[in-house]
């Protein structure tokens, strides 16, 4: 009697010991996502891959589940894969919830690693993020699930953008002091100019005199007024000078 009851002990341990592993390696096809790293900047996009290993099984139905932090990502997008080219129903995500679930078909089956989706994460702000696959997702055969069980996950370190600086307009030495050189050359040409103009001669005496300030304009009339009278003087004393003789003349002649 003993006996028996140490087997029955003995046979519910087992089964206890063993029945995890039944329920959650009841085949080899693993569900796994990459990369299991990386680091992005808030605003930021970046895709997550999601493979299936069929192992020793021909995998003919998946659907994937998974969870992430939804304070810190949001699925903006997800494609599958070509080769999963029959959709499931009920397929999904929730942002709010960070959760994921999408199911799809292979015609014939798959006896190889291939991808079976493309998740688009955006980056809400700062913070380290995971991604992992759910323990209830499924690897299907023929309607049975060959999942493995073993969960695959992804960490992820997120960090805010700093805000962008004021660039500063900055003078270099050159432009500063090339600047009032052309203003000087400037104004050295604009003062050559004027004297130029001002030392310009006149075509004739009247462009002169229309020319001439009023004191050169008095100079010059004064100038001229002289010679006119040193001219009409020595004209006068010419003509006194040759009348004379021949005043004397005339009287010896009486």
């Amino acid at each position: 009697m003993k006996t028996i009851k140490y087997f029955l002990a003995v046979a519910v341990l087992l089964a206890v010991a063993i029945f995890p592993t039944i329920s959650l390696g009841a085949g080899s096809a693993g569900i796994i996502i990459s990369p299991s790293s990386g680091s992005f900047k808030s605003g930021q996009t970046f895709n997550v891959a999601i493979s299936v290993n069929p192992g020793s099984e021909k995998i003919d139905m998946v659907r994937a589940k998974l969870t992430f932090s939804s304070d810190l990502l949001e699925i903006k997008n997800f494609a599958t894969s070509p080769t999963f080219s029959y959709q499931a129903g009920s397929n999904s995500f929730d942002n709010s919830a960070g959760t994921f679930s999408w199911g799809a078909g292979t015609p014939g089956g798959i006896t190889s690693p291939v991808v079976f989706g493309t998740i688009t994460f955006g980056v809400k702000k700062a913070g380290s993020a995971t991604i992992s696959t759910s323990v209830d997702s499924l690897a299907l055969t023929a309607g049975e699930n060959k999942f493995n069980g073993q969960l695959s996950s992804s960490a992820f370190n997120l960090s805010a953008v700093l805000p962008a600086k004021p660039v500063a307009q900055k003078i270099t030495e050159t432009q500063a002091s090339a600047q009032p050189l052309e203003q000087s050359a400037g104004d050295i040409n604009d003062a050559v100019d004027t004297q130029i103009i001002q030392k310009q001669q006149p075509k004739n005496f009247a462009a002169g005199l229309a020319n001439a300030t009023p004191f050169s304009l008095t100079i010059r009339v004064l100038s001229i007024a002289g010679i006119i009278l040193i001219v009409l003087l020595l004209g006068f004393t010419i003509f006194k000078i040759i009348k004379k003789p021949v005043s004397n003349i005339s009287k010896k002649k009486f």
